[in-house]
C-alpha cells in the first residue's frame, strides 16, 4: 500500500518540474511549475506544488506555497 500525503488546501494546483537553472549569474530557481506557481501566489491564490524536485533545487523562493516533492 502506498503513502498518502495531505496538502494544504490551496486554489491553484501545480504538477510538473522545478528545476535549479545555471545562470552566468549562479543558480537560481527554473522549471514552469515554480513560475506558474509564483504567478498564481502573486495574483493572491493559494497554491500547491506537485513535483519531483531533487534536494539540489532552491526552494527558498517558493515560500508560502506548500511543496510535496516526490521521489
Amino acid at each position: 500500500m502506498s503513502e498518502q500525503y495531505a496538502l494544504a488546501p490551496v486554489d491553484y494546483l501545480v504538477i510538473g518540474h522545478v528545476a535549479r537553472d545555471l545562470t552566468p549569474e549562479g543558480e537560481q530557481l527554473g522549471g514552469t511549475a515554480a513560475y506558474s506557481a509564483l504567478t498564481a501566489r502573486a495574483l493572491g491564490l493559494r497554491v500547491g506544488i506537485v513535483t519531483a524536485a531533487g534536494s539540489d533545487v532552491p526552494l527558498a523562493r517558493l515560500n508560502g506555497i506548500s511543496i510535496h516533492s516526490v521521489p
